[in-house]
């Protein structure tokens, strides 16, 4: 059951803005890590409310139906990882955060990092509870 938990999760919140991310990939320009979560969770949350809103209208929002929405895009990531042989690496290098944390305050105005740094904080309460 903590699988299926695990996967809905990533499911509302980043899998299907990364397959959009990869999709576009010439149209849209990624330049970190950062960036690219940030913009796979909204395409995400919005790819998800539009899904739901069009098979509800239609008459196929069904269990059955989303099953095959998410088989889809576990199929298709697994595909683009195999593809392009990306590996993960679980080893985590926190001055390289920290550096582009640095770069973004010095690039952007006290109400961009304050806004920033609220999203975090929200974000952090949300991991917590």
């Amino acid at each position: 059951m903590f699988l299926i938990g695990l996967l809905s999760f990533f499911q509302m919140v980043f899998i299907p803005g990364f397959i959009i991310l990869k999709l576009f990939k010439d149209k849209i320009k990624i330049e970190n890590s950062i960036q690219m979560v940030i913009y796979a969770f909204g395409l995400s949350l919005l790819f998800n409310y539009l899904m739901v809103y069009f098979l509800t209208t239609v008459g196929f929002y069904k269990p059955i139906v989303i099953y095959l929405v998410v088989l889809g895009e576990l199929f298709f990531l697994i595909y683009y990882l195999i593809v392009n042989r990306i590996s993960f690496s679980w080893k985590l290098n926190f001055g390289n955060y920290f550096y582009g944390f640095n770069q973004f305050v010095q690039n952007h105005s006290f109400f961009h990092t304050f806004l920033f740094l609220m999203a975090l904080g929200v974000l952090v309460f949300y991991v917590y509870i």
